[in-house]
């Protein structure tokens, strides 16, 4: 476990103006996320379950069906070992703190923290703070690597423990990433089996991730008077599934924020277990999501999912009907729904005015993109 989370280990500030909004600071620390408590050479798991194959052969778009999937998580080698938190202090420097916002904003996968997406995303968050008030925000840098390999078709002695996949097998990568990739989910299924071999490979990693996030979270209430309910966790694409479910691991551990935004996040379907949604009580868990750049029909499942899940109060915005698919990004016009469901004391009150906001914000994102 690393050292208390601190806004003051390593400070590089590069500050830009913001017009009449006030001073923008983006703070780059050198504080780096590489020591994880698992084994030198990461977590393996084999998963040779029909649900698994069967995902794998879908999302992979495989001519053959794999026999079985072997799942290595590690923290990386050469650059994935390496990784920079950035902090956002943006909007009037005076006032009381108590009238700012915290936010926590998770990347989407194959995505990381100073790199052309990121630096969108940044400037998203920006725009939406000033918008609020002003206040701090953290994006955090997702690590480790993901090696995937998938053997397709052959046995178990075609496994190579290391080196070139054989002719009967491939490895796939994936960069940067909260969740475990290809979640083995049953068609139609809404929730993630937690003895799962994939989630209880995973379990060790996401547990560092919810504790540091949960260290981000304190330093935010503690050392910058921003009450809880004014700390939200915002997440991109594989990103915003993770901010949900940090959110809900918080709270469980009895430490509840203001609440999640989702921004063009679909495999939902590991959010949490059923058992753990159900015992987070009341009152709900306030969400609001976008869902916008698959088709509606590839979205109905997620949102069908989303609606029914206990414990959770979701407003849901997602394409419908003959509405074309958006581009996957964070666009800027989705600031105004978001700024207005954080700012409303009562989500349910606020949601036709959001929903308002929102089908403005599809306009807009369809005419910039013609």
């Amino acid at each position: 476990m690393r050292a208390p989370f601190s806004f003051l280990a390593s400070l590089l500030l590069l500050t830009a103006s913001c017009g009449d909004q006030g001073a923008t600071s983006v703070i780059r620390t050198h504080e780096v996320f590489t020591t994880l408590t698992v084994p030198e050479g990461g977590i393996q798991s084999t998963d040779r379950s029909a649900a698994a194959r069967d995902t794998c052969k879908r999302e992979l778009v495989l001519d053959d069906q794999p026999v079985f999937l072997r799942r290595t998580y590690s923290n990386g080698v050469g650059n994935w070992q390496q990784g920079e938190d950035w902090f956002l202090r943006t909007g009037p420097r005076s006032g009381s703190s108590s009238s700012q916002y915290g936010f926590i904003f998770l990347h989407g996968a194959a995505q990381i923290v100073g790199n052309g997406a990121a630096y969108a995303q940044i400037a998203f968050v920006t725009r939406l703070l000033n918008e609020l008030g002003g206040g701090l925000a953290v994006f955090p840098q997702a690590l480790p690597l993901f090696d995937l390999r998938i053997f397709c078709p052959g046995s178990d002695e075609d496994a190579p423990e290391y080196g070139p996949p054989t002719p009967n097998a491939f490895r796939a990568q994936f960069m940067s990433a909260w969740l475990p990739p290809l979640p083995p989910n049953a068609p139609g299924s809404c929730y993630a089996d937690p003895e799962g071999e994939q989630m209880k490979a995973w379990a060790p990693f996401f547990d560092e991730y919810v504790d540091r996030i949960e260290r981000i979270v304190l330093d935010l209430h503690h050392r910058n008077r921003i009450p809880l309910e004014k700390i939200y966790l915002l997440g991109f694409s594989e990103g915003s599934v993770m901010a949900q479910r940090a959110l809900i691991s918080l709270a469980s551990h009895d430490l509840r924020i203001g609440g999640g935004v989702g921004y063009d996040g679909i495999d939902v379907e590991v959010i949490a277990s059923q058992e753990t949604l159900a015992e987070l009580g009341s009152p709900p868990l306030e969400i609001l999501y976008f869902m916008y750049s698959e088709e509606p029909a590839i979205l109905a499942p997620h949102a069908d999912c989303l609606r029914q899940f206990p414990s959770l109060d979701v407003q849901l915005n997602r394409i419908t009907g003959d509405e074309p698919a958006r581009v996957h990004d964070v666009h800027l016009p989705l600031i105004q729904p978001t700024k207005l469901w954080i700012e409303a004391s009562n989500k349910q009150s606020a949601a036709p005015a959001v929903e308002a906001a929102w089908f403005e914000a599809l306009t807009e994102i369809q005419v910039k993109s013609e």
